[in-house]
C-alpha cells in the first residue's frame, strides 16, 4: 500500500492547498494508495472531518523555524497508535503545493528498504552539501550525499528510522546558522540554508543511516 503525505498547518493558506492537493490525488487514478494530511495543531480543525488528518501538537521550535513541523509531524505520526503507518507501506512524502497529476507508481515500484528515491533538489551538484556534511556528520562522514527534495519515496521502515535523524539534523544545522556567523557566511548564498535547513535535514539523515 502506498500513502500520500504531507504535513501542514491550520490556516487559510493551508485550507486552500488541502483542497488542491486532495482533488489532485482523486484526479491522479493512483494504485493502492490513500492519502493523509499530517496537521499540526493542538487539536483538528474543522477540515479534519471531510479530509483524512492525523493531528499532532506543536514542537515550540517551529516559533523559531516552521518548516521543522515536517520531520516532527511524522515522528509523531509514527509514534501513534490509531494511524501509523505499516512497515511495508510505501510512503510518498510531498508539499501542501505539490500536485500529482499521474500514478506514483512506477516509481513506488523501484524502492525496496534500504533503497528510496527523490527529486533531485535545486543545490544537486553543489560541492557546498558535502563540505557542509563533514561539519555536521555523526556518522557516515566519508559517505556522499545524495541531494534530493520532495516528493521522498521511501519505505515506512526506512522513515521511522529517518524521521528522528532527520529533526535532529534539521536543528542543528538551523542552531549553526543562527550562532556561528562564519558557517552561515559558508553556505547561505550557495544553499540558501536559512530556509532550506529541513531539506538538508532529511538528506543528512539518510546519509547518516546509509
Amino acid at each position: 500500500h502506498t500513502r500520500i503525505a504531507y504535513s501542514a498547518e491550520s490556516s487559510d493558506y493551508f485550507g486552500y492547498q488541502t483542497l488542491s492537493n486532495a482533488y489532485a490525488f482523486m484526479d491522479s487514478s493512483q494504485t493502492e494508495a490513500s492519502w493523509t494530511r499530517l496537521l499540526t495543531c493542538e487539536t483538528p480543525d474543522d477540515l479534519s472531518k471531510s479530509f483524512p488528518t492525523f493531528t499532532a501538537p506543536r514542537s515550540l521550535y517551529s516559533k523559531r523555524y516552521g518548516p521543522i513541523n515536517k520531520p516532527d509531524v511524522i515522528e509523531k505520526w509514527f509514534a501513534s497508535e490509531c494511524d501509523a503507518p505499516h512497515p511495508d507501506d510505501n510512503i510518498v512524502v510531498i508539499d501542501p503545493d505539490n500536485f500529482l497529476m499521474k500514478d506514483m507508481k512506477k516509481w513506488t515500484d523501484q524502492i525496496s528498504r534500504n533503497n528510496a528515491l527523490g527529486q533531485g533538489a535545486y543545490y544537486a551538484g553543489s560541492p557546498k552539501l558535502q563540505e557542509m556534511w563533514k561539519e555536521v556528520c555523526e556518522e557516515g562522514c566519508d559517505t556522499e550525499v545524495d541531494a534530493v527534495g520532495v516528493p521522498y519515496v521511501i519505505k515506512a521502515s526506512d522513515l521511522k528510522k529517518v524521521a528522528p535523524l532527520w529533526r535532529y539534523y534539521t536543528v542543528k544545522v538551523k542552531e549553526l546558522v543562527e550562532t556561528d556567523p562564519a558557517f552561515k557566511e559558508r553556505y547561505e548564498t550557495h544553499l540558501n540554508v536559512m530556509w532550506a535547513a529541513e531539506m538538508f535535514g532529511y538528506n543528512y539523515a539518510c546519509t547518516h543511516l546509509s
